[in-house]
């Protein structure tokens, strides 16, 4: 079990900027491009940078740069790494989210060299069909992350959304996509009910199967495990167990969590950025 639990809270301190705005091709039926609208919309390098620089003078130390795929399942990143480059230059750390990848877009991406590269990974390929509309499979997201390793990347961070998937044992194939890699940590992020959505009348995951997950996680992973920001709110029960199973960090805890983890005698420390940062 882990003594120390890492609580992040992002925030304005390290926020979330889309570069295509609430506009995805994909149009995913768990998302249909809802979380966008939440980003801050920078659709060109010279709008990023202008982003960057009045989230700077706000005191931001950080920012996750992503935004809706196209067709094929990318963000489409390519024309931004120029802008990246300046962004690290002006001392902002930069956390990004690509999709899925092409062999060609990989080296510029790794040359910009930002803090981390946060990668979707998918176990079952039902999911990759009928809610991501992609033809692609799950090899196709290792092959991303064996590319992105491949071409010099320092810190890959997976993410996995439980709960998208109707067959449980499905999700554990993530595992053995990963086998293999020196991932820096893997996020589990969980499947949430939007309203608009084709899924919203979908339950997440209960909590055993959370736990399960967790749990597996932990045994199979040589890494640090963490509960990412994406998932349901208001259950500190699920919270508290995923910390009992041994994961290294929480994003967004609530504050029931952290009284009761100090009650449990756990170590609470708070930073302000993604938890992809973990370390």
């Amino acid at each position: 079990m882990n003594d120390k639990i890492v609580a992040f809270y992002p925030g304005k301190n390290f926020p979330a900027i889309s570069i295509t705005g609430s506009y995805c091709s994909l149009m995913c039926d768990h998302c249909r491009g809802v979380y966008l609208r939440d980003m801050i919309t920078a659709i060109s390098p010279e709008a990023l940078l202008s982003v960057a620089a009045s989230i700077i003078s706000q005191g931001a130390e950080g920012i996750l740069l992503s935004g809706g795929s196209n067709a094929e399942g990318r963000v489409e990143l390519d024309r931004f790494v120029p802008a990246i480059k300046e962004i690290k230059k002006m001392g902002l750390k930069v956390n990004v989210h690509t999709g899925l990848l092409t062999p060609d877009a990989i080296p510029p991406l790794v040359e910009a060299d930002p803090a981390v590269f946060s990668v979707d990974v998918v176990g079952d390929e039902k999911v990759i069909k009928n809610i991501f509309h992609l033809e692609a499979t799950p090899a196709d997201y290792m092959n991303a992350i064996e590319l992105l390793f491949d071409n010099g990347a320092k810190k890959v961070v997976p993410h996995f959304c439980l709960g998208l998937s109707e067959d449980p044992e499905k999700d554990r194939d993530v595992f053995d996509l990963l086998s293999g890699f020196p991932i820096s940590a893997f996020v589990i992020i969980l499947f949430r009910p939007t309203p608009g959505t084709p899924l919203f009348d979908r339950r997440p995951p209960d909590e055993s199967n959370i736990v399960d997950f967790v749990n597996t996680a932990v045994d199979l992973l040589h890494c640090p495990i963490l509960i990412g920001c994406m998932r349901p709110r208001g259950n500190w029960k699920i919270e508290i167990e995923c910390a009992r199973s041994g994961v290294a960090g929480i994003a967004l805890p609530s504050r029931r969590t952290i009284e009761r983890l100090k009650e449990l005698d756990y170590k609470i420390e708070a930073r302000k950025c993604c938890c992809a940062l973990y370390r």
